[in-house]
């Protein structure tokens, strides 16, 4: 709960970041083309820039030119996760949707932060 300071208004101060954990490990395995995953490692996400952003974006405004904010969208968060882990794109649209959902959440927390 948040306390009030002496003014009598509650305190307005930014909430400490906390570091998103990329390395997103799953509830069930998860197979692939005959080969079991029980994690998926995102952390090269870390070593993005604008450019990488940027790209990525255009790739994905190819197929979808009328998304207005690319980072809302599902699809555009599996696909930056695709290009951060090199996986083929299928091996995220085969997720069952939870997982699929988890690893979209990975994505939105890490740039949204």
């Amino acid at each position: 709960m948040d306390e009030e300071n002496e003014l009598g208004c509650f305190d307005a101060t930014e909430p400490k970041e906390e570091p998103v954990d990329l390395l997103l490990k799953f509830d069930k395995p998860y197979v692939f083309e005959g080969e079991t995953y029980t994690e998926l490692d995102l952390s090269a996400l870390e070593q993005w820039n604008a450019d990488t952003i940027c790209k990525c974006e255009r790739a994905y405004r190819k197929a979808y030119p009328q998304s207005l904010v690319p980072l809302m969208e599902t699809e555009y968060r599996l696909l930056a996760a695709r290009w951060a882990t090199k996986k083929p794109i299928e091996f995220f649209k085969r997720m069952p949707p939870d997982l699929t959902y988890a690893v979209a959440n990975v994505v939105l927390s890490f740039f949204g932060r």
